[in-house]
């Protein structure tokens, strides 16, 4: 009786457990929208049944679905955003052609879908809350060194992912693999050291026709940090688990170049009465000239000239290039709301209308910064294989940079973005900014909070300045 109670937990605790809910609210979203729904309700079974299959295969091709994760993201919601008007544009399309009598009213339908996409996320997200609070733990396997077996579950316990997996090791597996419930099993993690003597017995490869995930440690840590440990990385690892290129992102990386220069002289246009209102205010409450112009290292190490509205006093650099401290005196009350409200970026696009830099990337950071950090940190020029932007990956997570180490750890997240580079990616990029600048207009202090990675935020201080 326990076996087939755990077996059912299981079964509903697994994806199949979404698309028993995406098919229960796609059916009732169909019923209400379409017209003459209860003439047709086979249709409309029909097309619910093919609407969650098809939302699931996209989120899951979107990586919405991880073992590790013990609920759905934040950031995640943008994903179903994204899924639902796809595949109420597919059911259109299919209804068109297959039959042409019955009445799809597409405008109307998606004008709803973010409700759908709102339910079909939350469903699933108090789903997950449900069995994290009945104590149905995912089984995964740990095969890996001792210490670095320790090393791992550390870390996913600093996550607080540990609590809902429950681990096993290479000799567990085994007899489950004997006994054939290898199904049960939900994920393999593995390193290319215990990985070194071949498996004789094929039970790694039996694990892997039975349709088990087999994961990299390290790229599984990667993934749930959002930032590449400088010490465990190598160009072997890292460029086998980078996203692969597809048409997609390669023609999504030709239309940023096109189009941002455009986008960004729109927005000056737009923002033109906000620069007005900064530069009287500025030139009320301190003296020097409204904008700050800085050289800084930018794409394949080309030095630009970086335009910024003045937050600090005229003579802050008298004595030199300085690291910018936590509640730095050179800046000024008006600089530092500035600062913390991220007003002080918005010349910027005009560096984006020359085509110098992107929206999102990592910062440029100065060359005299770059020259003493090359010294320090080897991989450091990495950062310039692809233009800066004026917000970035490590700039929501790591703030301003105010010393060699902390340059160090914004590394590691600009190298993950570089990395897994993506829409989705720049999306929560510029949400987290914006929420940032919101945050800094009705808070005295700007609280950095990641949407992707929310435990590696509080490192002990915040750096207001910086050379960012």
């Amino acid at each position: 009786m326990e076996v087939r109670k755990a077996k059912l937990f299981r079964l509903l605790r697994s994806n199949f457990s979404f698309m028993a809910q995406a098919f229960v609210l796609w059916a009732v979203f169909l019923y209400v929208c379409l017209p003459d729904s209860y003439g047709q309700l086979s249709l409309v079974v029909l097309f619910a049944a093919l609407s969650s299959c098809w939302t699931y295969l996209l989120l899951q091709y979107l990586g919405y679905f991880q073992v590790l994760r013990p609920k759905p993201r934040k950031s995640d919601l943008f994903l179903v955003f994204l899924a639902v008007p796809l595949v109420v544009l597919a059911v259109s399309t299919i209804t068109l052609f297959s039959s042409p009598t019955v009445s799809f009213p597409l405008f109307d339908i998606l004008l709803f879908t973010p409700i759908l996409a709102l339910c079909i996320f939350f469903t699933d997200y108090l789903m997950a809350l449900y069995f994290l609070r009945a104590h149905i733990r995912r089984k995964v396997v740990v095969d890996l060194l001792p210490l670095e077996s320790i090393a791992f579950i550390k870390r996913l316990g600093q996550m607080g992912c540990a609590a809902h997996l429950e681990f096993l090791n290479r000799s567990q597996l085994e007899e489950y693999v004997k006994m054939e419930r290898e199904r049960e099993i939900d994920l393999i993690i593995i390193s290319r050291a215990a990985a070194e003597k071949f498996d004789a017995d094929g039970v790694m490869i039996r694990a892997h026709l039975a349709g088990i995930s087999i994961q990299d440690h390290r790229q599984a840590t990667v993934e749930l940090f959002g930032r590449v440990r400088l010490e465990e990385a190598d160009l072997w690892s890292y460029i086998l688990n980078a996203r692969a290129q597809t048409l997609s992102l390669r023609l999504y990386a030709a239309i940023k170049v096109l189009c941002e220069p455009i986008l960004a002289g729109v927005l000056l246009a737009v923002f033109s009465p906000l620069f007005l209102l900064v530069a009287v205010v500025s030139k009320c409450v301190s003296r020097g000239p409204v904008f700050y112009t800085q050289k800084r290292m930018g794409y394949l190490g080309k030095t630009f000239t970086l335009i910024k509205f003045r937050t600090m006093n005229e003579d802050a650099e008298q004595d030199g290039v300085q690291w910018s401290q936590l509640n730095d005196r050179r800046i000024t009350p008006f600089g530092r709301f500035l600062r913390k409200t991220r007003l002080d970026e918005l010349p910027q696009l005009w560096n984006v209308l020359r085509g110098e830099m992107s929206f999102v990337g990592p910062r440029p950071e100065r060359p005299e910064i770059c020259e003493q950090l090359r010294g320090s940190i080897s991989l450091f020029p990495m950062r310039t294989i692809i233009r800066p932007g004026i917000t970035g990956w490590a700039q929501i997570h790591a703030g301003y940079a105010a010393s060699v180490e902390e340059s160090r750890i914004k590394l590691e997240y600009d190298l993950f973005y570089i990395q897994h580079t993506s829409p989705r990616l720049d999306l929560i990029v510029l949400i987290k900014t914006i929420l940032t600048a919101l945050e800094g207009i009705f808070r005295d202090d700007v609280a950095r909070v990641s949407l992707e990675a929310p435990f590696l935020v509080n490192r002990g201080k915040i750096a207001l300045g910086g050379t960012s």
